[in-house]
């Protein structure tokens, strides 16, 4: 070998040894200081969506500054956190715009992931049962994994606190992620063959999620695992089921709304909540602390909406569920369905009147070093 082969060749070592470190530093992940959302000292924290539905297009993937200030306006109190959805058929980028949004307001972003491939109600392509582009399966499989990383860093880079949940509402089969549209009953199509396939893929589903947020240093996700008060009516979709456990959980979500229609009857918070089971039930699962993620009211036939409202609030302070750390009401107007808190000037005291005093006064805490929220 010649003197100028020689060095050629070292030189060629050189960058070829550059290259690789620059690549090993390029996959080395570094996790935010920022980390989950802790229960507040006292009391519980108030939350809403602050009916970002934008007609003609039905939907709740929209967020808007002018919203959350006229919600807490009308309310009174500020909001410690702000509910949207992420519909994956409308695009798995990170929803950064709309995070910002929420965040320069003063209240932490609660983002809803929906894995599902159209709508369930309004206009738009209709949601397919059973779910075949995001079908759990596939989730479990990777085939999301590329967008759900990228997703990943953009939460860790913003550096701020977020809350996801995954799957909204999983016990109640109106989401193609419940286990009737996923192997329901069955064993023998999926893993471990004494656990029904559909709550068995959902839980997989979830895991794996968390864990490629987790590979990717998003430590300032807080994760939310969200039950509807439905008592489950075949034995493959109760919780246990479905719960992926607490290493992978950060809170427990819940929801409770009186009615939806404006013909049905109105049922009691406390009393649905009692008969669904889903409170003792969670509290047997888990230690993680709760929040009713979703509550809401339409006025009804009998016009009882400012005493439902009354009576919701009286029983979330009442010390009978005292795991439950947070109330995220539901602000929604679309055709019959009003579930706004200022429907009626009744409705609108009786919210102010449920909501006055320091009980739903917290203002958000997080594990790690956090930055402040705008405002205070």
């Amino acid at each position: 070998m010649t003197a100028r082969r020689a060095r050629l060749l070292s030189c060629a070592l050189v960058v070829l040894g550059a290259v690789g470190v620059a690549r090993a530093d390029a996959q080395r992940v570094t996790a935010t200081s920022c980390g989950t959302l802790l229960p507040p000292r006292s009391g519980a924290y108030l939350g809403a969506f602050p009916d970002f539905n934008h007609p003609p297009t039905v939907t709740e993937d929209e967020v808007r500054a002018a919203k959350i200030q006229s919600f807490e306006r009308r309310a009174g109190r500020r909001l410690a956190w702000v509910y949207f959805t992420q519909s994956w058929y409308r695009g798995l980028a990170f929803p950064r715009r709309r995070v910002l949004t929420i965040w320069r307001s003063g209240s932490v972003p609660y983002i809803a992931f929906l894995p599902h491939s159209g709508v369930f109600y309004g206009a738009g392509p209709p949601q397919r049962y059973p779910e075949t582009t995001f079908a759990l399966q596939r989730i479990v499989d990777g085939a999301f994994d590329a967008p759900l990383r990228a997703w990943a860093r953009g939460a860790r880079d913003t550096g701020i606190p977020l809350l996801v949940s995954f799957g909204a509402e999983v016990n109640d089969d109106w989401g193609p992620w419940n286990a009737r549209w996923n192997g329901a009953g069955e064993t023998a199509g999926y893993g471990d063959p004494t656990y029904p396939d559909g709550a068995e893929r959902f839980r997989d589903a979830y895991r794996h999620v968390v864990s490629l947020f987790r590979a990717e240093g998003a430590t300032n996700v807080t994760w939310f695992f969200h039950a509807d008060t439905y008592p489950p009516h075949d034995w493959w979709n109760r919780l246990e089921w479905y719960y992926p456990g607490d290493a992978y959980v950060d809170w427990l979500g819940i929801s409770d709304y009186g009615s939806l229609s404006a013909q049905g009857p109105v049922v009691n918070f406390r009393a649905k909540l009692d008969a669904s089971g889903v409170y003792p039930v969670l509290t047997r699962l888990s230690t993680r602390p709760m929040a009713v993620v979703e509550m809401g009211v339409v006025d009804g036939p009998a016009r009882v909406k400012p005493e439902w409202i009354r009576r919701a609030f009286s029983a979330l302070r009442s010390g009978r569920y005292p795991r439950i750390r947070a109330a995220v009401w539901w602000d929604w107007q679309f055709e019959s369905i009003d579930t706004r808190i200022d429907s009626s000037p009744a409705a609108l005291a009786a919210f102010r009147e449920g909501i006055r005093g320091s009980f739903l006064a917290a203002r958000p805490r997080f594990a790690g070093t956090c930055p402040a929220l705008p405002g205070g």
